[in-house]
């Protein structure tokens, strides 16, 4: 497989992580306030909670991931 292949093939999983943690952020956000609103059970907050978890440290390992790059690719 060539450089620009393997690039590109991150590329995707980097853009296909950051749609999945936006998604993530964006529904635990949703269930959690509305879920406090109309005061739901507390199996509902705790599954918006985790989702809303799961998003950030999703978002937080692709800009890890990101800055360790951009390092490696500043020392080539």
């Amino acid at each position: 497989m060539k450089t620009h292949e393997r690039q590109a093939a991150r590329r995707r999983g980097s853009t296909a992580a950051g749609i999945l943690a936006g998604v993530c952020l964006g529904l635990g956000m949703y269930g959690l306030v509305h879920g406090m609103r109309v005061e739901e059970s507390a199996l509902r907050l705790t599954l918006s909670a985790i989702t809303l978890c799961c998003g950030i440290l999703l978002a937080l390992r692709i800009r890890k991931t990101a800055s360790r790059e951009t390092a490696a690719n500043k020392n080539r």
